[in-house]
C-alpha cells in the first residue's frame, strides 16, 4: 500500500462513524489514542448493553468491541446488532484465552480480530483493510442508488410522455377544428372560441400540474418531514394514472386522512412506485385475463404508535424458492435488459433508513408486503 493510498484511506476514515465498546478504562484510553489517528467521529460505550443502546440510537459504519464485558458480552451484543443491520462492519478485540468465541464471531460475519494488548504494527494493517472494505461497500451502494435513480427517471419520463400525450392531442384537435372551420368560411361564434379556449386552458393546467408533480418528485430534498400518507400515495397514483389505466390495474386505497409519517417524502415515493411496478410486471407475465386489483391499506397501531402499510395484489404471488431473495441487491427474475434487480432492494433501504421495516409473504392469489414505520 503506497503513501497516497494510505492518505486517501485515512481521509475516508475521517468521514466514518465508529462505535467503540470497551469496559476497561485503561484499555479504552490506549486504543482510543490509536483510533484517533484514523477516525474523527468515535462514540464510546462501556459495555455490551450500553453499546447496543447507542447503536439503536444512531447509524454507524464500524463497530469495534471487546468480548468479555459485564451486562452483555461483545458477541451477544453483535448478535443483537446483526439482527437489526447485517451489513454493519465489525472488529473484535480479544484476549488469547477467548479463542472459543472465534467460531461464534465468524458465524456472525465479523470482519477482523485484534489481540490484546493491541499493538500499532498489528492494529494499522487491520484498520486500513477494514476502511478499504467499507469504502468499497459504500461505492457499491452509491452505484445502486445511482442505478435506482436512473431507472426511476426512465420510468417517470415514460409516465410524463403518457400523461401529456392525451392533453396535447386534445389541444391539437380543438385548435385544428377551429382553424378548419375558419379556413372553410364556416360560421365561428364567440361561444365556439370561448369553448375552445376553455378546453385548451384546462389541458394546459393539467400539464402544468403534472410538471410540478414531477419536478417535486426529483427535487433532492433530503430532509425528513411529517407528511400525510394518503396525500403522498395519491400524488403517486396521479403520476402513474395513465400507466395504471393502460395496464387495467385498479388501486383500492384505504387510509385515514389524519395518518402522518416522518419520512423523506421524495425518497419514500419510490417505495410505492417500486411496489406498483413490481405488481404490474407480475401481471404482465400472467397468461390469464384476471381483474388486476391492488389493495393498499394504511392504519395506525395505537398500542405501538406504529403506522402499518399493507400492500396486496392478486398477481399469483412470488415463487417460494426466491421469496427470501427479492430484497437482495441486483436480484432479478427478468430477462437480460428488462430488469436491474434494484427496485425492491432500494425499497428496503429507503424504509430501513428511517427506522422502518418491510416483510413479504404469499397470500391467496398474490403477494403481501407489510411496511412498518
Amino acid at each position: 500500500m503506497d503513501k497516497q493510498e494510505i492518505n486517501e484511506l485515512i481521509k475516508f476514515g475521517k468521514t466514518l462513524k465508529v462505535l467503540y465498546v470497551e469496559d476497561n478504562e485503561d484499555a479504552r484510553i490506549q486504543t482510543l489514542k490509536m483510533l484517533d489517528n484514523f477516525f474523527a467521529n468515535i462514540v464510546v460505550a462501556v459495555d455490551g448493553e450500553d453499546g447496543l443502546k447507542k447503536f439503536q440510537q444512531d447509524e454507524y459504519h464500524l463497530i469495534i468491541t471487546d468480548i468479555s464485558m459485564p451486562n452483555k458480552n461483545g458477541i451477544d451484543m453483535l448478535r443483537d446488532i446483526k439482527t437489526e443491520d447485517d451489513d454493519v462492519f465489525c472488529l473484535i478485540i480479544s484476549a488469547h484465552n477467548e479463542s472459543h468465541y472465534f467460531i461464534d464471531a465468524i458465524e456472525l460475519g465479523v470482519d477482523g480480530f485484534l489481540l490484546k494488548p493491541v499493538k500499532v504494527d498489528q492494529f494499522s494493517p487491520i484498520i486500513f483493510k477494514t476502511i478499504k472494505r467499507i469504502q468499497n461497500s459504500q461505492a457499491v451502494k452509491d452505484l445502486d442508488n445511482k442505478q435506482a435513480k436512473l431507472a426511476s427517471l426512465g420510468e417517470m419520463m415514460d409516465a410524463i410522455a403518457h400523461q401529456w400525450k392525451q392533453p396535447l392531442s386534445l389541444i391539437t384537435i380543438v385548435s385544428s377544428e377551429l382553424s378548419m372551420r375558419i379556413d372553410n368560411d364556416m360560421e365561428v361564434t364567440n361561444d365556439d372560441i370561448i369553448a375552445c379556449d376553455l378546453t385548451i386552458q384546462e389541458q394546459v393546467d393539467h400539464i402544468l400540474t403534472t410538471l410540478d408533480d414531477f419536478r417535486s418528485f426529483f427535487r433532492p430534498n433530503m430532509k425528513q418531514e411529517c407528511i400525510f400518507v394518503k396525500q403522498l400515495i395519491n400524488s403517486i397514483l396521479n403520476l402513474m394514472k395513465i400507466t395504471l389505466m393502460k395496464e387495467k390495474i385498479e388501486i383500492n386505497l384505504r387510509c385515514d386522512e389524519s395518518i402522518k409519517i416522518d419520512v423523506i417524502a421524495n425518497e419514500f415515493k419510490h417505495v410505492f412506485i417500486n411496489l406498483i411496478n413490481n405488481s404490474k410486471d407480475a401481471y404482465l407475465e400472467l397468461d390469464n385475463n384476471i381483474q388486476r386489483i391492488i389493495n393498499i391499506d394504511v392504519f395506525k397501531d395505537d398500542e405501538t404508535n406504529e403506522v402499518i402499510i399493507e400492500f396486496k395484489d392478486n398477481a399469483s404471488g412470488i415463487p417460494q424458492n426466491i421469496i427470501d431473495k427479492i430484497f437482495q441487491s441486483n436480484f432479478t427474475t427478468k430477462e437480460n435488459g428488462k430488469g436491474t434487480g434494484i427496485g425492491l432492494y432500494m425499497t428496503k433501504q429507503i424504509i430501513e433508513k428511517i427506522g422502518g421495516s418491510i416483510e413479504v409473504y404469499n397470500i391467496k392469489d398474490g403477494a403481501y408486503f407489510k411496511i412498518i414505520i
